[in-house]
């Protein structure tokens, strides 16, 4: 029973950890330009292909993978490396 209960705590706290940083992701996702905003959130979100996100917003895949890149290095200055997890 004190097992179940110090588990119960542990995924309390990783559940915090996790609702932590999707805030933080959702916040820096703001930051970003529009189209690296919907590019991030379809492909890591939605888990839309490249290949579906450039013909859903009219680009072609190569651009989009930029951009995805582009948008990747922008997250990595707002939010600060989680290695604690």
């Amino acid at each position: 029973a004190v097992k179940l209960v110090m588990l119960g705590h542990e995924i309390g706290q990783l559940i915090d950890q996790y609702v932590d940083l999707k805030r933080q992701i959702n916040d820096a996702l703001k930051k970003l330009p529009a189209l690296e905003h919907i590019v991030l959130h379809k492909y890591y979100i939605r888990y839309m292909t490249i290949d579906q996100i450039a013909k859903k917003v009219g680009y072609c895949s190569r651009q989009i993978s930029r951009i995805k890149k582009k948008a990747l290095a922008n997250l990595e200055v707002v939010i600060p490396c989680h290695t604690e997890m």
